[in-house]
This record gives C-alpha cells, sequence and structure tokens, in this order.
C-alpha cells in the first residue's frame, strides 16, 4: 500500500468506565491490513472487572480473527462467547481505495457517518454469545472529508449533529474525547471511535 493510501485516515479511540469503577467493560479495535481498516466497538454486558476481563479477552480475539468477510467474523466471535455473560458489538470494514464502508452489528451500539451526508447503520437484535437475529451486512460510500463514528450505548441520545455540529471536521482524537465529555452517561462505561476519511 502507497503513502497516498495511508494518508487517507486518521482515527481515535476514546473511553472510560462507569462511575465508581476503575475498568471498563467497553472495548475497541483498529486494525490495518492491505489496504483495509477494520474497526469494532464491544459493550460488554455489565460494569466492573468481570466485564472488563471479558472485553480484553474480546479485543484480543478480534484482533487475531478479523477477516474482511465481517459477517463471519462476527459468527466466530459469537461462537467465541457462547457460556459467557456476552457482549453487543458493531463492526465496519473500510476500503481505503474506494472509501466503501461495510457494517454488522448486533445490539445496542451505534455506527454513524457525518459529512457528506448524514447516515446510520443498524444492527440486529440480541446478545452475541446468547440469542441474536441474523446479522445483516450494510455498505456504503464515503466521500473525501467524511467522518464515521461508532459508539456504545453509554453515550445519550442527546448526541446528533446539531449538538456537536463540529463533529464531521474535528481530528478524530479531539472528537472522540468531547463526544465522551459531552455527552456520555456518568453511571455507564462509555467507548467512543471516530474515522475520518481523506
Amino acid at each position: 500500500m502507497g503513502e497516498k493510501a495511508k494518508d487517507r485516515v486518521d482515527y481515535a479511540i476514546f473511553g472510560r468506565p462507569c462511575f465508581g469503577e476503575r475498568a471498563s467493560g467497553d472495548a475497541g479495535v483498529i486494525a490495518r491490513r492491505d489496504g483495509e481498516v477494520f474497526l469494532a466497538i464491544i459493550d460488554v454486558l455489565g460494569h466492573g472487572a468481570e466485564a472488563h476481563a471479558l472485553a480484553v479477552r474480546i479485543e484480543e480475539f478480534l484482533q487475531d480473527v478479523w477477516s474482511r468477510d465481517i459477517v463471519a467474523t462476527l459468527l466466530r466471535l459469537h461462537k467465541e462467547l457462547k457460556g459467557t455473560r456476552g457482549a453487543v458489538a458493531g463492526f465496519a470494514l473500510l476500503e481505503i481505495e474506494t472509501g466503501e464502508l461495510r457494517f454488522v452489528g448486533v445490539g445496542n451500539t451505534t455506527v454513524r457517518r457525518f459529512g457528506s451526508r448524514q447516515q446510520q447503520f443498524y444492527s440486529s437484535e440480541g446478545i452475541i454469545g446468547s440469542m441474536m437475529s441474523t446479522p445483516h451486512e450494510q455498505r456504503l460510500t464515503l466521500a473525501a472529508g467524511d467522518a464515521v463514528v461508532l459508539h456504545t450505548d453509554g453515550i445519550g441520545e442527546e448526541f446528533r449533529l446539531d449538538n456537536y455540529p463540529f463533529a464531521a471536521f474535528h481530528r478524530p482524537r479531539s472528537a472522540a474525547r468531547s463526544i465522551v465529555h459531552r455527552f456520555g452517561n456518568t453511571y455507564d462505561d462509555v467507548t467512543c471511535m471516530v474515522l475520518r476519511y481523506y
């Protein structure tokens, strides 16, 4: 992959545990390979040390097994989490050269596009590792300057572009922190991931 492809994306992740906890049950994975970027936002059921331990396990698992077939990756995680407390998650895969973004998710994580258009992906119902509906892949093509925001349900419903109009323009590190600080629920784990496409 040439320097041009490397320079077309910028991304960051920021999170914090809920009030009274020292570790979060949320997790995020950002990985690159062969001109593609894999993004995963994960929210383990519950809070505290046990939820955190499972979140770390999921991170490590996904770093090892993710593939461009994100539905297959999700199904592998579902099998891996059988017998655990379970989790909800959203996976996205960006093909850097074309701007094609694919998404699959289960549960109440959120993935939104800001910029040339505002769009939101929708997840299937259920819990990964327990009962879940058949996951379906969705696709769109990003335009230069678009931002993709992934977050767990610790971000309140009041997070909308009209309440934070600079979400589509701030650098990912600043945007992720601002979204968590401004819209995060104190009594829930919160994680936000932002990707900008150039």
